[in-house]
């Protein structure tokens, strides 16, 4: 079976970086560009299947702008950021790839994963969604789908919720 070629822009620290441990565990090639790294997004984009945005949120709009229209109707695009809504709305609209929205809710501290929880917002086409769920499900974490303006709402809701907690009980 052909190895997957995954590039993370982003992947030299935080959950790229811990991304980038856990695909490469699976037997992926793993390419990561950073601010300081040699390879750049385009090149990410000609050498990968798969492009993971992994930035920091105010970065994420100009880093999907810019590799969303190199990639190709057989490549996946996906985000690892906290809101999916916009994030997947600028994947969709700047690029022909599949388009999965990720956010995993737990932070890159953790070595081991299993039992935590990953929300995927998949947004267009199948190709890529069963490899996905694949690569998360044998680590033994718990894999929920939703839409992406419908986990928005969700996660709001939990972080009010986390707020109340916090001011109720000191």
């Amino acid at each position: 079976m052909k190895k997957i070629k995954v590039g993370i822009v982003g992947g030299t620290k935080g959950m790229g970086h811990w991304f980038a441990g856990l695909l490469k565990k699976e037997g992926c090639i793993v390419h990561v560009s950073g601010r300081k790294t040699k390879l750049q997004i385009n090149d990410l984009a000609r050498l990968s299947d798969v492009i993971v945005v992994a930035v920091p949120i105010s970065a994420t709009a100009d880093v999907i702008r810019q590799v969303g229209p190199l990639l190709s109707t057989d490549q996946l695009l996906m985000d690892l950021t906290s809101l999916k809504k916009e994030p997947v709305k600028l994947m969709l609209a700047n690029s022909r790839a599949e388009v999965i929205g990720c956010h995993p809710l737990f932070g890159p501290q953790l070595k081991d994963a299993s039992g935590q929880n990953v929300i995927l917002c998949p947004a267009r086409g199948k190709k890529w969604l069963g490899w996905l769920k694949g690569v998360f499900k044998k680590n033994k974490l718990i894999v929920l789908e939703s839409a992406s303006g419908k986990h928005d709402k969700m996660m709001a809701i939990v972080q009010a919720l986390n707020h109340l907690n916090t001011i109720s009980l000191g």
